[in-house]
């Protein structure tokens, strides 16, 4: 599968928001990371970040 690539300055960059987002909310509950993409994703040691991955191929089902 031809995906995207994300590196760990991504992984922080992402972690970061997620944070941001629950303090200026003030929300406990967790953020659930979505990753709507075009070719889908190159699994590695930071692909783990998005809970859920979503293809083109699956949204035109």
């Amino acid at each position: 599968m031809i995906g995207r690539k994300y590196e760990r300055d991504y992984a922080e960059k992402l972690q970061g928001r997620i944070q941001r987002t629950m303090e200026f909310t003030g929300n406990s509950k967790p953020v659930i990371s979505v990753l709507v993409t075009t070719y889908g994703i190159e699994r590695n040691e930071y692909s783990n970040r998005f809970q859920k991955v979503v293809t083109m191929e699956e949204l035109f089902l």
